[in-house]
């Protein structure tokens, strides 16, 4: 049940860099970029590792410690670009705030239901109860804090975790604590996505 909470502050986290960067009179862009990469510090980049390595593993390879294949590289830099587009598109910084607290939310959500549908070895499988109470809890963030676009970030963030979810099991096998990053790292990115679309 923390993750969501946890997430929601590690959205804020990202949403003060943007404020602190618009207040300072730069640009959405550059505004946005600092968000991701404050956003990407709290976390240690975890996320964007778990997309990577699992999308070199669902193209066949393994990325190895300390090396990335062109697949990861290319899917890792194409998730950055979007996230900065979809944060610089909102331009309000009351909005970037909520909606980045929101996705990470959502995302950390997502992520409980995953390890607990498909367990991961080397990582505790969550109790029922507590999947529950993290989806209820990033549910009441996002609503919360994003009365309106709430609702179109929690179908896309359903939609996208159960298709990668399965698409996950049916070409890699085995859940790895790669793929918990990439689940949280789409997510969010679907979620940003789809509220950027809504404004």
């Amino acid at each position: 049940w923390a993750m969501p909470v946890a997430g929601a502050f590690i959205g804020a986290i990202s949403g003060s860099a943007y404020a602190v960067a618009t207040g300072l009179g730069i640009g959405p862009s550059v505004s946005a970029a600092l968000a991701v990469a404050a956003g990407s510090v709290a976390t240690g980049a975890r996320p964007e590792w778990g997309l990577a390595v699992t999308t070199e593993g669902v193209s066949g390879k393994v990325a190895t410690e300390g090396s990335l294949g062109a697949t990861g590289a290319t899917a890792l830099i194409l998730a950055i670009a979007l996230r900065v587009a979809a944060i610089a598109a909102l331009e309000n910084t009351a909005l970037v705030m909520a909606s980045v607290m929101a996705v990470v939310a959502l995302g950390g959500a997502a992520t409980a239901c995953v390890l607990y549908i498909m367990p991961t070895p080397g990582v505790d499988q969550p109790p029922s109860h507590n999947v529950l109470a993290a989806v209820v809890f990033a549910v009441a963030i996002t609503f919360l804090i994003l009365p309106f676009g709430g609702f179109a970030a929690i179908i896309i963030v359903i939609i996208v975790g159960a298709g990668f979810t399965v698409a996950h099991r049916r070409w890699v096998g085995e859940t790895t604590p790669a793929a918990l990053g990439a689940v949280q790292m789409v997510c969010e990115l679907a979620a940003l996505l789809a509220i950027a679309a809504s404004v």
